[in-house]
């Protein structure tokens, strides 16, 4: 009676089954991911009952075996939504506690055309590092940091001997600037045409020229003093700021993080995210009822305090919620500060994001191993004449899909 206790609360149709006989219901459910977090919370599930035994798939972004993640019956991903068209419908579950207080900007990348696809979980956001807050808001906006950048720099005798920041310091800065940007380069890649992407480039070009005097300097600079990390730079006073996931502000050290501050960055509009991580269950999965069995318990708000309270004794190696904050805010603001009393200043709340970015399939691979190399080195070298649209042709010959396999 304890089993059909637990299983009421999870599921009612499948205590009707278990009541009539279950002999029919498969008990099997395969779980896969690209987030190795994922498996704490698979062995949570294991633990929390004895119907189902769920196994896990781990693949991390730009694995070379070719696992379509179809063949399983639950998907969490970091960039899912570029497949919302081979999940089934979530629409069931748009009156679940947990769905009704997703961020709304951020519930949307689950949505296709009017159908709830996806459930976004968690997602990191960008976050300004520096020795004290500007402004006294809790943003700092792409502009403030430019006029701050400016005022902090000083040039000696030809050379930058301060400099607030480059746009070349920080991958994350990168990522949120071009995802501000994706709705018109989404287009351009469809085509194979790369000019806007390139356009995007030459207005950090413009700022470097404008913030830091000139490529020249901006690479002087970097080559003399930035061989240690962006943090020391800062408590140091060589550099100002730097642009950090708040995932890896959670992780730094205590001794260096009590003598630093962050602020979340905007870019245009409203906070950007750096990328969300999603559930979904594939049109193929093996096992949709005991998926829906899995969600419903995953979106309990038991599941995620019980889970805190197991990853929260481990804080060196991951982040709150799967690596970032979650996409609800009621267990941001509920339930996060009392495992990290420390964020509540930085929770986002309703109306503070921007449109977030509709990625494209197999864009966080893309993005790291061709994409963002070849931004840097366009906006690093005035010479750079490399043809994006051939190597991104190139790129996705040597690279299949994995989901199309």
């Amino acid at each position: 009676m304890n089993m059909i206790r637990k299983l009421k609360k999870i599921y009612p149709a499948l205590l009707f089954l278990l009541i009539s006989g279950c002999s029919q219901v498969d008990r099997s459910l395969t779980i896969y991911s690209d987030s190795s977090e994922v498996a704490e919370l698979v062995n949570l599930f294991n633990q929390t009952q004895s119907l189902y035994e769920a196994s896990f798939i781990y693949k991390p972004s730009g694995n070379k075996e070719m696992i379509n993640p179809g063949q399983n019956d639950i998907i969490f991903e970091n960039g899912l939504h570029g497949y919302m068209e081979k999940m089934k419908s979530l629409d069931d579950m748009r009156e679940n506690i947990f769905v009704k207080s997703i961020y709304p900007e951020i519930l949307k990348t689950g949505i296709l055309e009017t159908s709830l696809k996806l459930i976004p979980l968690s997602l990191d956001i960008p976050v300004v590092l520096s020795k004290e807050k500007q402004n006294g808001k809790k943003f700092i906006t792409w502009k403030d940091l430019t006029l701050e950048s400016k005022e902090f720099n000083i040039l000696k005798e030809g050379s930058l001997i301060q400099s607030g920041f480059s746009p070349l310091w920080s991958d994350s800065f990168l990522s949120t600037y071009y995802h501000t940007r994706i709705h018109t380069l989404i287009g351009e890649m469809d085509d194979i045409d790369f000019n806007d992407f390139i356009r995007t480039g030459d207005e950090l070009i413009l700022w470097i020229n404008d913030i830091n005097g000139s490529i020249e300097l901006d690479h002087g600079f970097s080559e003399k003093y930035r061989y240690i990390p962006d943090y020391r730079l800062i408590r140091e006073g060589r550099t100002a700021f730097t642009v950090i996931p708040l995932s890896e502000w959670a992780l730094l050290p205590d001794n260096i993080s009590r003598e630093l501050e962050i602020q979340p960055l905007i870019i245009d509009g409203g906070l950007q995210s750096l990328k969300i991580l999603s559930v979904g269950i594939p049109l193929t999965a093996k096992n949709p009822e005991g998926a829906k069995v899995f969600l419903t318990w995953l979106l309990e708000e038991k599941t995620w305090e019980d889970y805190l309270l197991l990853t929260g004794r481990n804080r060196d190696d991951s982040f709150a919620f799967l690596g970032g904050i979650s996409s609800s805010e009621t267990l941001n603001t509920k339930i996060l500060p009392k495992t990290y009393p420390w964020i509540e200043p930085y929770i986002p709340r309703t109306g503070e994001f921007d449109r977030q970015a509709d990625l494209p399939p197999q864009w966080i691979f893309l993005w790291k191993d061709l994409l963002l190399p070849m931004i840097r080195e366009s906006i690093s070298n005035p010479l750079y004449d490399r043809d994006m649209g051939k190597e991104y042709e190139e790129w996705l010959l040597l690279h299949p899909d994995a989901w199309e396999s």
